[in-house]
């Protein structure tokens, strides 16, 4: 019973000293991951090195974008729809950062098992903004923009489309903002539609 009652304290004080540790030091192996709005146009509209649409949940996370084990939501395939399922980011293991703005949260989606969107929310107005105005250099004018009221505030979407001859890719800045106009929310969507999940949106464009 002495040399069990050992063992225990032994295993305590070494808990309370790695504690100890990892409270002095502040760092818990938290990595950083930071992409840029660079390039969209000849990239794939790819955000982060390594990470490209199409790629399974694991080699994503391979790729140093960590996620949560539980999904935020999922959608069953039926008539019409495909399967998809949603993750946040599991930003306790690491920081990201998008042309040095830095994202507090994020989701990716996948569908039918493989990448196929992701949504980075921004901190505030002024940091949306200049992400924004980095599309715009990128990807020229907005395409389209769409305002929706949803009785306590309004929502304002800016667009962007590029087409290649697989990937159909969509951008959206989304802005929230409350009754008086102020800025409460934003974020950027990025969603890729393949060509052999989505064969439709390809024939329409060639009609």
């Amino acid at each position: 019973m002495k040399k069990r009652s050992i063992s225990i304290t032994a295993v305590i004080v070494a808990a309370v000293i790695c504690i100890g540790i990892v409270l002095a030091t502040g760092v818990m192996d938290k990595a950083s991951l930071s992409g840029s709005t660079a390039g969209l146009l000849t990239n794939k509209a790819i955000l982060f090195e390594n990470i490209n649409p199409s790629m399974s949940k694991e080699e994503v996370e391979a790729a140093g974008l960590p996620l949560n084990t539980e999904p935020e939501y999922e959608i069953e395939a039926s008539d019409g729809v495909l399967a998809s399922i949603t993750y946040a980011v599991d930003t306790r293991k690491v920081s990201i950062t998008l042309d040095d703005v830095a994202i507090p949260s994020a989701l990716v989606q996948f569908t039918e098992g493989k990448l196929s969107g992701i949504t980075l929310n921004t901190p505030g107005a002024e940091g949306a903004q200049k992400i924004r105005e980095r599309l715009i250099t990128e990807l020229g004018d907005v395409q389209k923009t769409q305002t929706m009221d949803n009785g306590r505030g309004s929502s304002t979407v800016d667009s962007w489309e590029i087409r290649e001859e697989d990937l159909l890719t969509r951008i959206g800045m989304v802005f929230r903002f409350d009754e008086n106009g102020k800025a409460i929310a934003a974020n950027l969507q990025i969603n890729w539609l393949p060509k052999d999940l989505y064969p439709s949106l390809f024939e329409e464009a060639s009609e």
